[in-house]
């Protein structure tokens, strides 16, 4: 038996989406002993994956045989320099590991992140397609715009009175509008694997580079025809590098770019683009 330890000091969306790659090594050599180091004091991202959570802090003692950074940027940005933060970059750090492992790398589509919701005691429920959830968390690797969304989601259940749609985070001012709903009012935890699996009973979903946006990335939403409007940069290198981790490459058409300034400065330029796609 070994000990194989995964490791990643960036942010929960940088977790989730190892989670496939991770659980594909877990199952082939199932005999091993599995860790997954990051810095957050959470024990619920990977209880469908058989491994053991470990919070980074300078108290941390493990001993293992393998160390495998699941970081964009690993092995000084090896691959991230050409692809950025894609799952273009993920397959190739993971084939490395793999090989030195001594296992097989799947096709790349097998990697697409899935969440087995029945280890969290959630049920898939029907899409709902006048449904639009709203990551309006702000983005913490510097991918996208910073700016408060407030008024572009108040002035989007106003122009869209007969879409329902579902916040992630809280409003500069309380929106109170029959077809607003905020996450903290209707998910038991609030975490980011309902936030997940909420996204699975949308039609759309309007956000940033997130940790809830991040966490839609999921096979079944793909599949089923999830629309994603991401909100980001103008700069074309910036947007090939940071958008839909790279998911746009694999023959989905599920994806819009928004340009940031347009979006706070002209809701009307954002409806007339996207309305019919909402």
């Amino acid at each position: 038996m070994k000990k194989i330890t995964f490791y990643n000091h960036a942010h929960y969306g940088d977790l989730f989406v190892s989670r496939s790659f991770i659980k594909d090594i877990c199952n082939t050599l199932p005999d091993n002993e599995y860790g997954y180091v990051h810095k957050y004091n959470s024990n619920y991202l990977f209880n469908d994956i058989k491994l053991n959570e470990y919070k980074l802090d300078n108290n941390l003692n493990l001993t293992c045989d393998y160390v495998i950074d699941t970081w964009y940027a690993a092995n000084n940005e090896k691959y991230y320099k050409n692809s950025g933060c894609t799952i273009q970059t993920l397959y190739k750090l993971f084939e490395d590991a793999y090989k030195f492992i001594g296992i097989e790398i799947k096709n790349i589509k097998h990697y697409i992140p899935e969440i087995d919701f029945n280890f969290y005691n959630l049920k898939r429920e029907k899409r709902n397609k006048d449904t639009i959830l709203i990551c309006n968390n702000i983005p913490l690797s510097g991918q996208s715009s910073t700016e408060d969304m407030t008024d572009f989601i108040e002035k989007l259940a106003i122009a869209m009175p007969n879409k329902t749609f579902f916040i992630t985070n809280d409003t500069l001012k309380p929106l109170n509008y029959k077809n607003i709903f905020y996450s903290k009012n209707i998910l038991k935890q609030n975490n980011l694997i309902e936030s997940s699996w909420l996204s699975t009973q949308c039609s759309s979903i309007i956000g940033r580079s997130s940790g809830p946006y991040t966490f839609s990335f999921t096979k079944p939403n793909l599949e089923e025809g999830l629309k994603y409007f991401e909100i980001s940069y103008t700069d074309p290198e910036v947007e090939f590098k940071n958008c839909n981790f790279g998911l746009h490459h694999l023959n989905y058409n599920n994806f819009y770019n928004i340009n940031a300034k347009n979006t706070w400065d002209d809701i009307e330029i954002f409806l007339e683009k996207h309305y019919d796609n909402l």
